[in-house]
């Protein structure tokens, strides 16, 4: 039950399923999930390899490092786009390269290093500026440019651990590879007959 309801929760909200202008929860949301992925891929592999957190406090602090920032720019790109959108009254390249230049100005603030922050904001704004070309002209680049985020964000790759039943070791296959263990996931591990 749980389950379902992120499911449909990361399935709901989708930034490119509405125009520019329009529906700006969807925007929200559907542009700050990826957000949080990356912020807890981010967190893993800090906390895991390089920071190597001994307790929660820690962990929860290194979380909100990556979490509260990145988060910051997706909502500052939402918001900047809708609000741009709705004031200019057009939908156009400038509305995405002022989002982009928000959420630049955020990782400013957030990494305060001008060496790191120009290039990235300049690479946001580049490809702002191809994923715009690519909505308002579907025939010339196909029906979207699917570089990072692609237009309808599948949930499967997102929580890549949920069909495997347990964690296989000894390279042995446990478990059927045709049976759907994402409705059914009845699987029971067998008992230890080692000893």
């Amino acid at each position: 039950m749980a389950q379902s309801f992120y499911v449909d929760f990361l399935n709901k909200y989708q930034y490119f399923r509405s125009p520019d202008g329009t529906d700006p929860v969807h925007k929200i949301m559907g542009l700050t999930k990826i957000g949080w992925l990356a912020s807890g891929y981010l967190t893993l592999i800090d906390t895991c390899l390089i920071t190597r957190t001994r307790n929660a406090a820690q962990f929860f602090n290194t979380a909100g490092f990556y979490f509260v920032p990145i988060t910051g720019m997706c909502l500052t790109f939402s918001t900047v786009t809708y609000a741009m959108t709705n004031l200019r009254k057009k939908d156009d390249h400038w509305n995405y390269v002022a989002g982009a230049l928000a959420s630049g100005f955020v990782f400013q603030q957030w990494a305060k290093k001008i060496e790191v922050t120009g290039p990235a904001t300049f690479l946001f704004v580049i490809y702002a500026v191809m994923k715009k070309e690519a909505f308002m002209n579907p025939d010339r680049y196909g029906h979207g440019l699917k570089l990072f985020v692609p237009q309808e964000v599948p949930t499967r790759w997102m929580l890549p651990w949920r069909n495997v039943p347990y964690r296989d070791y000894t390279g042995e296959l446990r478990w059927e590879p045709e049976k759907d263990y994402y409705t059914h996931f009845d699987y029971k591990i067998p008992a230890d007959n080692s000893s």
